[in-house]
């Protein structure tokens, strides 16, 4: 069937069915790279552009432009255009590579690569553009279960040699990419992306707009004693496929001594690779207060949901503090918010008790909430150090940190 969008190409069944025929672009990377859209050199384009940062070069370290395609036929990918900003010359340009694919069979597939380096392929400092065409050569190809090609795997070819070979000629795309990176050596440098066309379609390059998913992580760091003088690294969060992240953290006090100096810090660190201890790097931080907390203890214990907690002595305590309770059992244990107060009779929590809790037990103040939002899709892996050696003097605490993602 012929698709309205772009005369006499032809098109399949699945694609008019899902009315599409390319796709939203996907911004991927590996190794050092990172892939971020961006609003930089917009000169071009419709007001964004794929910020690509290939970082230094080991091998395996890259960023890519996915364009989604919905089984046209390799004959039938006739032209592309593209153009992009180089904010360094390099040794090559940004090329495009085809992934295809017998539709009939996953098992057989290949991505087909313009070499980086080709002739024609522009790769100067500044604004760059390339027009592709069937006598594009440097096209070389890597795959599965390609038996039956006449062309061998690693060999450059024009395109139009992939359009009539025996294989390949009966084979459909499923995406098509631009790649920048994966060099043995050197740093690519940003290149930004801002206008694509296939077979003179013109491609929207904008971060696309999927239903905003939350997921409630798995506690970063149950609730933990933290010795004065002492660190305590959460868990890590790996962050494939995270945009963003919201680190809550709770900081209790369980002492009245007072730090001198600095308060505790909770460093939110990430970090660009998937392992190793080398390349963590802090990006935000919070650092408590100072100040003497004051100790009390109810004057009876307090069943779940209570709200209106008496005690003794209310000295020290104000409207507004968030206050802790050292439960026996740990887990137990837990913050609330006192709006209001009776002298030295009883306060009222914002919230009822999650838990039980005794009249033994000890209630500070001075404990702190916080809540920090990033976008973290540069990154790899995701981590919080409670640093409770800030200070000359420095008191025991009691932490939580917890982490909501969306993607």
């Amino acid at each position: 069937m012929k698709a309205r969008y772009i005369p006499n190409t032809i098109v399949s069944k699945g694609a008019t069915a899902a009315g599409w025929l390319f796709g939203e672009p996907v911004l991927r990377s590996g190794g050092l790279g990172r892939a971020n859209w961006s609003t930089n050199y917009t000169q071009k384009g419709g007001g964004w552009t794929a910020d690509l940062y290939g970082g230094v070069q080991s091998g395996d370290d890259w960023a890519a432009c996915y364009i989604p395609v919905n089984e046209l036929s390799i004959p039938q990918f006739t032209t592309a255009e593209w153009s992009w900003y180089q904010t360094a010359a390099e040794t090559m340009g940004l090329g495009i590579v085809i992934w295809v694919h017998d539709q009939t069979d996953f098992d057989k597939r290949a991505e087909i690569t313009q070499l980086g380096g080709v002739a024609g392929l522009e790769h100067a400092a500044g604004w760059n553009a390339h027009e592709f065409d069937s006598t594009d050569a440097g096209m070389f190809f890597y795959g599965e279960n390609t038996t039956g090609t006449d062309l061998t795997a690693g060999t450059q070819y024009t395109w139009a040699q992939f359009q009539t070979d025996t294989l390949f000629s009966t084979w459909s795309i499923y995406r098509i990419s631009f790649d920048w990176g994966w060099e043995a050596s050197g740093t690519f440098e940003s290149v930004y992306l801002a206008e694509v066309k296939f077979n003179d379609m013109y491609i929207p390059l904008a971060p696309a707009t999927p239903p905003h998913l939350k997921t409630i992580q798995t506690e970063l760091l149950a609730i933990t004693a933290v010795a004065a003088d002492a660190q305590q690294k959460s868990s890590e969060l790996d962050l494939t496929n995270i945009s963003t992240a919201t680190i809550l953290i709770d900081h209790g006090r369980t002492a009245t001594t007072a730090f001198v100096v600095a308060g505790t810090e909770y460093a939110v660190q990430v970090s660009q690779k998937a392992t190793g201890n080398d390349t963590w790097r802090t990006i935000a931080s919070v650092v408590c207060d100072i100040t003497a907390a004051s100790e009390i203890t109810a004057a009876g214990a307090e069943a779940a949901g209570q709200t209106v907690i008496e005690t003794a002595s209310t000295t020290g305590l104000a409207a507004g503090d968030i206050v802790f309770w050292v439960n026996t059992t740990l887990a137990n244990s837990e913050w609330g918010k006192i709006v209001s107060l009776i002298t030295n009779t009883s306060f009222t929590l914002l919230d009822g008790l999650t838990n039980a809790q005794a009249a033994a037990q000890k209630i500070y103040n001075k404990a702190q909430q916080f809540a920090l939002s990033f976008n973290v899709t540069g990154f790899t892996r995701l981590r919080v150090v409670v640093n409770n050696a800030n200070g000359t003097t420095n008191a025991a605490i009691k932490s939580r940190i917890a982490c909501i993602t969306e993607v």
